[in-house]
């Protein structure tokens, strides 16, 4: 029985690992009226897996293609308002390419979350992710992020994003 569960798991981690990896490139996308965007919520839901599932090294000009449809998106969504605030700059000055990722993932968690307001903890989803961009491999070296992973790893992210945003 325990075999049985155990294969369940894996078979089911496989299914959500090959959909993530298999998320196509935004083509002929519409994003002129407030209706349009609510069409594109699934589509940034698996983005948001995609960019933090993939190195920034990997399938470059499909990246590049989701980050272009990412931004445009979140620039303009009447439901999804990321509210970026300056000391994320740090993280994303020599890995401009991570900004999406944050983008991404802020957009994917609040359209889950759309009762979610508060900035500490949609700064924090941004830059769990961002960091585990970073930390596969492919980024430019960043002393920010060091600190950072030892931030998350204490448990203390929101607190600490949270000072931030006093500053």
């Amino acid at each position: 029985m325990k075999n049985i569960i155990v294969f369940f798991i894996l078979l089911l981690n496989t299914c959500f690992f090959i959909q993530a990896q298999d998320l196509s490139s935004p083509q002929g996308f519409k994003l002129e009226k407030p209706s349009d965007y609510a069409k594109y919520h699934d589509y940034i839901i698996e983005a948001a897996q995609w960019l933090e599932n993939t190195p920034l090294n990997e399938e470059v000009e499909k990246r590049r293609a989701i980050q272009n449809f990412v931004q445009k998106w979140t620039a303009g969504s009447p439901s999804v308002r990321v509210n970026k605030q300056a000391f994320i700059d740090i993280f994303t000055e020599k890995n401009p390419n991570l900004f999406p990722v944050f983008l991404a993932a802020w957009a994917s968690y609040q359209i889950q979350h759309p009762e979610e307001k508060n900035l500490d903890k949609l700064h924090a989803i941004g830059l769990t992710a961002m960091n585990k961009v970073y930390q596969m491999g492919g980024a430019k070296e960043e002393k920010f992020f060091n600190k950072l992973a030892q931030i998350i790893a204490d448990g203390d992210l929101e607190t600490w994003v949270g000072y931030q945003l006093e500053q």
